[in-house]
């Protein structure tokens, strides 16, 4: 099989990753150059080239995964790990940013989800003076997804939040977004650690951000705008802001199990176990 991957050698975290890549057994690699890239992006038909799939890694590739996704060209999507232990944990999807396709669809083994510490999850707060907790996304994700720059966005979530709830709203940037600014009518929190917000939360909001699956472990229900990975379990609309989805113990064991079927270390990558999953849900 021949992988190409969108990806720059440059980048230590990135160039782990590909190492890991070439050793799955009967595979090739090749690093996509800016050439090759700006093709593919461009394309409007078939592809003239003998890879076999793709690789991308971060959502700053969005042209190039839409131009995939058009194409019906087999990609896999890579980025951090929803644990954060970053660089040697990374999550995949298959031809998405997020695999929300699959992870109810099937009851997965829970060995990888308790290993991880994902099955101890918290049971759901109620706090009659919880705040609303806005988790925003970085830049690259807002351009991603189509949609404002992340404080604009922010600000409509909060217009239209207010129009369900008098609740403290708290707008949370994503800590990578450096050029992150205080929104009319809502606190600005910058704590170093997301838990302390969530501890005065009655429910988060987020389009796609993994702060989701944090909430979820903490028992602070979300309402899911986007692809974010608790969607399936979680309210979807801002009608809800007051009585948002509470999923069942169930519901949250199977998602956690699926979720750590998605997750992996470098050397689980080296040994081909993301693509063998993948390949028996897809293939």
């Amino acid at each position: 099989m021949h992988i190409g991957v969108f990806a720059s050698e440059r980048k230590q975290d990135e160039f782990r990753l590909i190492e890991a890549l070439r050793m799955w057994p009967g595979v090739r690699v090749s690093v996509l150059t800016k050439p090759q890239a700006s093709a593919i992006t461009t394309s409007a038909g078939p592809l003239n080239a003998d890879y076999d799939l793709y690789c991308i890694i971060g959502v700053k590739h969005a042209k190039r995964m839409r131009a995939l996704n058009r194409l019906n060209e087999p990609f896999l999507f890579w980025d951090k790990g929803y644990n954060r232990e970053w660089p040697w944990w990374w999550r995949v999807a298959y031809c998405s940013n997020q695999p929300t396709d699959y992870l109810m669809s099937k009851e997965f083994d829970p060995i990888r989800a308790k290993n991880q510490g994902w099955l101890k999850f918290k049971p759901w707060v109620t706090r009659r003076n919880g705040t609303v907790l806005f988790a925003g996304a970085s830049n690259k994700y807002s351009v991603y997804s189509g949609l404002p720059e992340p404080d604009v966005y922010a600000s409509e979530v909060l217009r239209s939040v207010s129009q369900f709830t008098k609740r403290r709203f708290v707008y949370r940037p994503k800590p990578s977004y450096s050029e992150a600014r205080p929104i009319d009518g809502a606190d600005f929190s910058r704590e170093r650690f997301f838990a302390s917000d969530l501890n005065e939360a009655s429910v988060m909001v987020t389009h796609g951000s993994g702060a989701c699956l944090d909430a979820l472990l903490a028992g602070v229900p979300s309402v899911v705008l986007g692809d974010g990975v608790t969607r399936d379990i979680s309210s979807t609309s801002l009608v809800d802001i007051e009585r948002p989805r509470l999923a069942s113990d169930v519901e949250r064991r199977q998602l956690l199990c699926s979720l750590a079927h998605f997750q992996w270390n470098l050397d689980e990558i080296a040994k081909g176990d993301p693509w063998s999953t993948i390949k028996g849900l897809v293939y």
